[in-house]
This record gives C-alpha cells, sequence and structure tokens, in this order.
C-alpha cells in the first residue's frame, strides 16, 4: 500500500516517532518554540493530526515545526511549484 501523504507529514510523523513522542508529547514541545501562546492541547493535537494527516500547516506553524525538529522551513516545507 502506497503512502499518499505528503513527504513533510510522512517525516514530521517519523520525527516525532523517533523522539518517542505522543502527539500530545509533540504539542508540548512545540509550545517552547512559539512566540505567543498556543491554542489549548486538545485543539492543537487535532491539529497535529490533520498535519500528520498532510494537511499543510499555515505560515505561523510552519517554521515551528521545522525548529521543532532542527531544521528550517524550507527543507521541510518545499515552496509551492
Amino acid at each position: 500500500m502506497t503512502d499518499a501523504r505528503p513527504a513533510w507529514a510522512r517525516r514530521i510523523a517519523a520525527e516525532r516517532m523517533a523522539r518517542d513522542w505522543s502527539q500530545r508529547d509533540a504539542v508540548r514541545a512545540l509550545r517552547a518554540h512559539a512566540p505567543t501562546e498556543l491554542p489549548a492541547d486538545e485543539s492543537m493535537i487535532r491539529q497535529w493530526k490533520r498535519w500528520e494527516s498532510g494537511q499543510t500547516p499555515n505560515d505561523f506553524y510552519q517554521p515551528l515545526i521545522a525548529a521543532l525538529f532542527g531544521t528550517v522551513t524550507h527543507a521541510l516545507f518545499p515552496a509551492p511549484s
């Protein structure tokens, strides 16, 4: 079976699992990179699930997710062609 998710969605899931993080753990770690307060955990966990399923994070979250995994935005989320 082929995984039709974008490469970045597969990567953030793999990066999270490589760290042995639950989605809740990933959201908590993401907060450390946020310049402002993020929505409540339950809302962010739902959002994280959407991201891992392939829904593109908006421009606010992309650099936070990249920083969380020690990379830069365009290395994780290529510019649209």
